[in-house]
This record gives C-alpha cells, structure tokens and sequence, in this order.
C-alpha cells in the first residue's frame, strides 16, 4: 500500500463496451483495445488538468490506474505487459512529469504510451519524440486534441516524424524494429573460443566467427541492420565488456555473462563453472614390476606353493635332512617354468598329476605375469586422483585465476574456504595470459573453465595417447550458471532480441552453430589438435627403469652364493654317512 500512495484511484471496472465513443480518445482507446488487448491502463496526468481521458476510460472493462506526476513507481513490480500508458500533458512540457514517467517504466520501456497534446504544443512535439527515443521509449504516439491525426515518429535509419488520419487502416504502433534500414549496431568480441573468434580472410579483412558470432550477425539480418564491430586489440574480460554495454558504449556485445538478470537477456547457456586439472603422471616405471598382481593374488600364489610342496614332500617320503629343501627348489622351479627333476616312484601318488599341477601353475603365472606386464608398460596406470584441495597443495600445482573472479569465487566457496586455500592459487592481472595458458594446454597450472569450453579444449586432446587435463565432479565451483547476452537495463533492442532467440532455441540452431564452431575453428587452424614434442608414455628403457630388478638381481646372487659356501662347507665337514644318506635321497 505504500509503495502506491500517490495513486489517485485504483479502480476496477467489470463492463461490457457499449456503443462507439464518439470523442477521438475514445475511438482511439477502442481501436487499441482491439489492437493490443491490453488490460491494464495507466494515465498520468496532473491533478490541475482536465484531462478529457478521465470520461473516456469508464467505458473499457480494463483495471485503470491512474497516477500524478509525483508518483514514481516501480510498474513492473505489479503490472503486467499487457498495459497501455497513457499521459494526459495538458499543461504543457513538463521535465518532472515525464521524469516521473520514465522513472515508472524502467525495464518496460517498449511499454505502448499514447500522449494526449494540446495543439499549441506542436512545435515541442519533436523534441518530445526525441526525449523520448533518448529514453529508449520507441512505441510513442500523439494525439492532438480536435485533430483526427496520430504522430508518431521513425527512428531508424534516421529520425522522422509521421502522420496517420485516426481512420486510416493499419496498427497505430508499428514496429520501429522490423526494418533497421542499415542502422549499425554496436558490437565487440570477447574472443573467447568457440563463442568467437577473430581472424583475417583471404582479403586481408578481419573477420569474427564463432556459434555467439553468429547469431549476432543473424540477429542483425533480421533486423536489417548492420554491425559495428569495435576491434579492441586488448582482450577484455567478461565483466569490462559488460561495464562498456551498462555505459551505453556497445548495444550487444557479442559476450556471454552470468548476473543480474535485468541486465541479460534471455539465456543462451546453461553451464557449470569448474577446475581443468592436469591429468596425474603415469607412475615410474621400475614400480611396475610389483603392481602386476596384487596382494590378494600372491597370498594365494603363496598358499598353492605350501600345499604343492607339502604333496611333494609327502610323495617322496620323510627320511632325509635336505629332503624339505628338495621339494621347495621343485616346486619353485615349476612355478617359474623352469625344468626340474621328476622322481619316477611315488608310495602314496602318482607322480604325474602332481608335477603337471606343478607345470601347468607355472605355465599360468608365466603366462599372465608376462601379459599384464607389457599391458602396463605400453599403458602404465597413474598416481591416485587428486579429489581434495589437499590434494592439489600435495601436487605443487597452483590455480591460475584472474582477480576479477576472486570476488566472485569468495561468494560462491566462502571466505573460510578462501582463507584455508589461498596459498594454492596464483592470481593474475593479465586476462590474455589466462586465455593464453589455457588455450597452449600449460599443464603447470589448473585452471577455472565452464562446461562450454571445455569439449574444445577435449577435442584438443583426442590425438594424444593420455589426455593432458581433465575436468572433476569434485571440483566444482557452480553447478548451475545461467549465461546470457549482457544489455543495457532498458535496452530497445532486448525484447526483440528475446523473441529472436526463443524462435532459434525452439528451431535448433543454436545447437548446431555451436557444433558449426568447432569445424569453423579447425578449418581457420585456430584449433589445431596438441601434439606433444616428446611423448613421454612411449619410450625407450632405460637403466633406471631396471633399479629394482637388478636389486633384486644382487640380493639373490649374493644369497646363492652364500648357500653355495655353506654346502661346500657341509659336504667338507660332515660324516661319510650323512654324505651317503644324502646321496641316497638325491637319488630318489
């Protein structure tokens, strides 16, 4: 209710039309009603005047509001766009009435008004029409009072004053917007790929491609209007681009914003705003040895050996003291698939089928080991992801961020998180150096991406045997951003520029412009597909990559030899018997 306290009266009247009005307000208000529909009207008049509207309206069935120059109300707050204004400037031109006027339209500029003159304002009628093309209002008529005649006036491509009999057929508010006439509209890229990019053709003529370039240029065909492109040598980001369009610098910038709605336009992109992190290196190679099974399978490996070597050693008897190291170096050397002795007599089992289980686990751990080994060595695994911030401190790599997003990334994670994580991030004045980075594919830092870039920087990859980014679901910043066209507030080219793109959303086209893109940039070598200099996941061995093997190597050399010294020490000092028993159990 305060909000409306200057209202004069709100009054809602539920009446039939009766009869023809016979003043020419009245015509015109019935011809408009039929025209527009609207339901809603809104007469601002001084409370001095006299103003022959106020007989008139009782006769539509519409809810009337009608207002003095010293309301100034928020409209799109509680009306809605079927409304007709209607300014009753009996007394003259009058700077605080048609202040309070614009004031009430704001973001319903195309708002259709009907001004009510008195015929010795004529002569100020152009400057009124202009004041009013000033304030982006462009759906502006005049009547005269005792004139059968409506003005109106053209905008583009030049300013021009018309003349319409009241009963002349046709609309009484034709679309200013249909037919530009060449008019420019002002523009500038944000080259960002794929929603554009700059280039040269084969005349030496700077071109600007790209799916936002695009429909930009078809926008402007429609309109029948031209485009006036600003070239700026400096790459801008999001947020300077949008400051030149809110100064009124740049009518539709060919940009993509997420903000204040009443400043976007319809939206164009649905994305999420996330980390790019480098894919994790590929482990060493001289660990690849050991993760060929895992730990599971060499306790089972080592649970078959024990059975196996006590079958053995129960086939071949008891007796003897080396007897149990005699069924250990058969049953080692059958799982390495090496030749070893087969006794001929068995008291208990047939010696066959327990030394072909014997031959037939080593041919299976051979065979297998061997088989996972060189699938490891021609696609080695990689170190654990990193899924935690803590993860990405541990990596050493930084997050490359330009400071104008701080502000933002402080709203969307939280200070405490800022607080906690600032010393992974290396912030950066330099907009160009971020593109720059990002685009080369430098894997020395991470960097902040939406999901609309991110299939090109993808594609980039396709050629290499091991992609060198990734995107994560555990580093998501914003998981839903609505991107639109950034516009003036009250911008006349808005509205159009709407219904033009739910009509290319509704058709498809915007999809495929966007997949027109990437073959547009390949095609321009603005998109060439990365190769790396040295492929690191496909090299010769080298020494290092054996460490562990001739560790092993060593250790086992020394070991046998030590054994080799304590049997030629055995066989030295032992008795005749004990040379003879053993002999007796090598035998057999």
């Amino acid at each position: 209710m305060r909000a409306l306290s200057n209202i004069v009266s709100i009054t809602v009247l539920f009446l039939m039309v009766i009869g023809a009005v016979e003043s020419n307000v009245g015509t015109v208000l019935k011809n408009l009603q039929d025209e527009l529909h609207f339901k809603t009207l809104v007469l601002f008049f001084n409370s001095s005047d006299h103003c022959p509207a106020s007989f008139d309206i009782k006769t539509l069935g519409v809810l009337h509001l009608i207002t003095s120059e010293k309301g100034k109300h928020y409209l799109n707050a509680y009306v809605d766009r079927d409304v007709l204004v209607m300014v009753c400037l009996w007394q003259g031109l009058e700077n605080h009435q048609l202040s309070a006027l614009y004031d009430s339209l704001q973001h319903m500029r195309a708002t259709p008004t009907l001004l009510l003159l008195r015929h010795n304002m004529l002569p100020v009628l152009k400057q009124l029409f202009t004041e009013c093309l000033m304030h982006k209002m462009l759906n502006v008529i005049a009547l005269v009072d005792n004139e059968d005649v409506l003005y109106s006036y053209r905008a583009f491509p030049h300013f021009e004053i018309r003349q319409k009999r009241l009963s002349a057929e046709g609309l009484y508010f034709e679309s200013k917007l249909k037919d530009l006439g060449g008019h420019a509209i002002r523009t500038m890229p944000d080259r960002i790929w794929p929603r554009t990019v700059v280039y040269n053709d084969s005349n030496s003529q700077r071109k600007v491609g790209g799916y936002i370039a695009t429909l930009i240029h078809t926008f402007a065909d429609y309109l029948n209007a031209t485009l006036d492109i600003n070239w700026n040598e400096e790459l801008l980001f999001q947020g300077q681009i949008v400051n030149l369009t809110t100064a009124g610098a740049l009518d539709l910038p060919m940009c993509l914003f997420g903000g204040n709605f009443s400043e976007l336009t319809y939206p164009i992109e649905l994305a999420k705003w996330q980390l790019m992190l480098p894919v994790e290196p590929s482990v060493e190679i001289n660990t690849l040895f050991f993760m060929v099974y895992e730990m599971n399978t060499h306790l089972l490996i080592s649970v078959v050996m024990l059975l196996l070597m006590v079958l053995v050693w129960t086939m071949q008897g008891v007796d003897g003291v080396l007897r149990p190291f005699n069924c250990i170096d058969q049953v080692l050397r059958g799982f390495l698939a090496q030749s070893f002795v087969m006794p001929l007599t068995c008291p208990l089992l047939t010696p066959a089928i327990i030394h072909s289980l014997i031959a037939f686990s080593g041919l299976m751990l051979t065979n297998m080991y061997v088989a996972y080994l060189q699938m490891l060595f021609f696609q080695p695994p990689t170190t654990p992801e990193v899924t935690t911030y803590e993860g990405i401190r541990r990596t050493g790599h930084k997050i490359f961020l330009y400071d104008e997003e701080l502000s933002l990334v402080k709203t969307t994670m939280g200070l405490d998180f800022w607080t906690a994580n600032k010393d992974i991030f290396k912030i950066t004045s330099s907009f160009t150096e971020l593109q720059r980075l990002r685009g080369n594919l430098n894997t020395t830092f991470i960097y902040p991406i939406t999901t609309s870039l991110w299939p090109m920087l993808k594609e980039r990859q396709s050629k290499l045997k091991r992609p060198l980014f990734r995107v994560s679901p555990h580093f998501i910043w914003l998981h839903f951003v609505v991107f639109g066209l950034p516009v003036e507030e009250n911008s006349i080219y808005k509205d159009p520029f709407n219904d033009y793109l739910s009509w290319i959303h509704a058709t498809g086209l915007l999809s495929h412009w966007y997949r027109c893109a990437f073959f547009e940039m390949v095609q321009l070598g603005q998109l060439p597909s990365y190769q790396l200099e040295q492929d690191t996941t496909n090299r010769d061995m080298a020494w290092e990559d054996l460490v562990w093997i001739w560790a092993i190597f060593l250790v086992c050399c020394g070991l046998n030899c030590s054994v080799f010294l304590a049997e030629l020490l055995y066989f030295r000092y032992v008795s005749k018997s004990a040379k003879a028993s053993i002999s007796q159990c090598l035998r057999g």
